[in-house]
């Protein structure tokens, strides 16, 4: 079996994974490729390109990818047909025929030359498809960002004389946490801006609690961003207010609490008691 180096069999991977080595080739790539995982994937990257290009969409290649396949042809070897004797006469008819390995190498050199242009085609194609499905995946969430806003604002602002507002904050309120609790009776909902809020530790969360007839009653479960803020949307409050006094907010067990397990650490006053 011929020796190759490696930038020889690299050189084979293209042609060994269409098939159009010789004996001598194959039985010297497949003993390079049983302990040289590089190549055996090279080759398997060259195999995988037509089941690639059966699924892909057709797709029109850009400029810059045009002038790849024109670099790419270029660069193929171009048969000069027979040569003219530059002095004397020809001495009767003369044929000219190649060696059976000759044109045996000329249908995998095109096919080769094939396969990188469907590899560049494919790879192009690949790339459109990711670009179109990003930008889907980016108006999807910006269209449920601008659907949350939409219902943070309506519960803010749609409770006309049924909506409360509770200035949650610790004594050092200029410079210590805070929250705008709005509770919207009209609608049973309500809206938490918190801000400065340093964010819970590991395995705990913050939670907001309604003090309802001397009784805490949970409102919500959330934990602050990396910055200190949040907007929490609460759904499921009371649509009567009578008995409420305080928004309390405590630091509890990752997930919340049916009851404080520590005391309420910043409160506010219910407007109108």
């Amino acid at each position: 079996m011929t020796r190759y180096s490696r930038d020889e069999l690299r050189e084979l991977a293209p042609l060994h994974a269409l098939g159009a080595t010789t004996p001598d080739e194959a039985a010297a790539m497949e003993a390079a490729m049983a302990t040289d995982p590089e190549l055996a994937a090279e080759v398997a990257s060259f195999r995988d390109v037509p089941a690639m290009l059966a699924t892909a969409q057709p797709v029109t290649p850009s400029a810059a990818l045009r002038g790849q396949l024109l670099a790419a042809a270029s660069a193929l070897p171009q048969d000069a047909g027979p040569s003219v004797a530059s002095a004397g006469t020809v001495s009767g008819p003369r044929r000219v025929s190649a060696a059976p390995s000759a044109a045996r190498r000329w249908a995998p050199m095109l096919a080769a030359a094939s396969l990188v242009i469907a590899t560049l085609v494919g790879a192009d194609g690949l790339r459109s498809r990711r670009e179109l499905d990003r930008l889907r995946n980016t108006n999807v969430a910006l269209a449920e960002q601008l659907q949350r806003r939409e219902r943070t604002l309506d519960a803010m602002f749609m409770g006309e004389r049924d909506l409360y507002l509770v200035q949650v904050g610790a004594k050092e309120e200029a410079t210590g946490p805070g929250i705008q609790f709005f509770w919207n009776a009209k609608q049973g909902r309500g809206v938490a801006h918190v801000f400065r809020l340093a964010r819970a530790p590991e395995g705990r969360d913050y939670q907001i609690w309604a003090l309802v007839n001397g009784k805490p009653v949970s409102l919500v479960v959330f934990n602050s961003d990396a910055e200190g803020h949040a907007i929490v949307e609460v759904d499921g409050l009371a649509t009567s207010v009578n008995g409420v006094t305080d928004v309390l907010v405590s630091l509890e067990p990752k997930g919340g609490s049916p009851q404080p397990t520590t005391a309420p650490f910043i409160g506010g006053t219910f407007p109108g008691v």
